[in-house]
């Protein structure tokens, strides 16, 4: 396959990655989170919000280290190769757990949409992982 398309791969899913990291910077206020929760003791509200946004920040950072290993690095094959394994392997498990414990249902057809856009997002590291290989 075309380096340059593995490498469009990579920088796609690089920015969704990013994009999904900044979303969810917003989720619990945008989809009114805390509507659900109003006896909740805030210790638990706070430990919501806290893991969300360290979601968040997470796939902000990973979203843009993998599109500098991609855009910088690209001649760095077992950098570039570790980048994508390590993504792969984390929308691969974003996939399985949509599949297991559909999120989004409470929309209809989010859940179906989501499952989508997790798994492209995965083969778009999940390609260039399996066939990048030394010139």
């Amino acid at each position: 396959m075309n380096l340059t398309l593995l490498r469009v791969l990579a920088l796609i899913g690089s920015f969704v990655t990013l994009a999904f990291g900044v979303w969810h910077s917003v989720v619990p206020w945008l989809y009114g989170w805390f509507d659900y929760l109003p006896s909740a003791p805030d210790e638990l509200i706070n430990a919501i919000v806290a893991t969300n946004f360290f979601l968040a920040v997470a796939l902000v950072l990973l979203g843009a280290l993998t599109a500098i290993v991609t855009i910088w690095q690209w001649h760095n094959l077992p950098t570039v190769r570790l980048t994508l394994w390590i993504m792969s392997i984390l929308w691969i498990t974003r996939v399985g757990y949509q599949m297991v414990k559909p999120q989004g249902k409470m929309i209809p057809g989010l859940s179906i949409i989501m499952l989508a856009i997790f798994t492209f997002t995965a083969i778009c590291f999940l390609v260039p992982s399996l066939l990048l290989r030394e010139k």
